[in-house]
This record gives C-alpha cells, structure tokens and sequence, in this order.
C-alpha cells in the first residue's frame, strides 16, 4: 500500500509541477504581452505627437524625433537577420551596420 501511495504522490507532485510550469509560462506570456503593449502604446503616442508637430519640425525634424523611437520600438538587428536568413553570416560588420541603418 505504500508503494501505491508513493506512486500516487509522485503523480499528484508531477501534476503540481506541471501546472506550476505551466501557471509560471502564463505569467511570463502575460509580462511579455504587457512590455509589447507599452511599446506600441510609446511608439502610437510617439507618432501623434510627430504628426501634430509636423508642420514645425520638417522632414529632417520629424526623422530626427522619430529616430530613437524606432530604435527602441524595434530590434532592427534581429529583423536584418530574419531577413537575410543565412547570407547574414557572409557580410562583414561594415556591411551589417549599413544594412542596419538603412532599416
């Protein structure tokens, strides 16, 4: 009888770790979706706030607001990366940092 009871436990603590791991990615998935939120809520507000100045600032006035914003909105290296998929290798840094800056 113990041993069945053993095996019981084991199970039931298996079950809790799952559902633990599982509660523990939920939360992670739920952070994750709140930081993505944040990011397009700075980068819309970012963008009325150009749009409304637009007159005022220019062509080089609104590239010049909008660049660190883009920055921090996307990950433009690991979109060149994505993009070029395995020729990224081939090119060396000179050519990285030109692609990147013309993202």
């Amino acid at each position: 009888m113990r041993r069945f009871d053993g095996i019981v436990r084991m199970d039931l603590t298996m079950q809790l770790f799952i559902v633990t791991r599982r509660g523990l990615v939920a939360i992670c998935a739920l952070m994750w979706l709140l930081a993505a939120s944040a990011v397009i809520a700075g980068l819309h507000a970012s963008l009325l706030t150009m749009m409304k100045d637009a007159d005022a600032l220019g062509f080089g006035g609104r590239r010049g607001y909008m660049k660190p914003v883009i920055a921090w909105s996307y990950n433009l290296t690991l979109i060149a990366v994505l993009v070029n998929g395995k020729n990224w290798r081939k090119f060396d840094d000179r050519q990285k940092g030109q692609l990147i800056g013309a993202l």
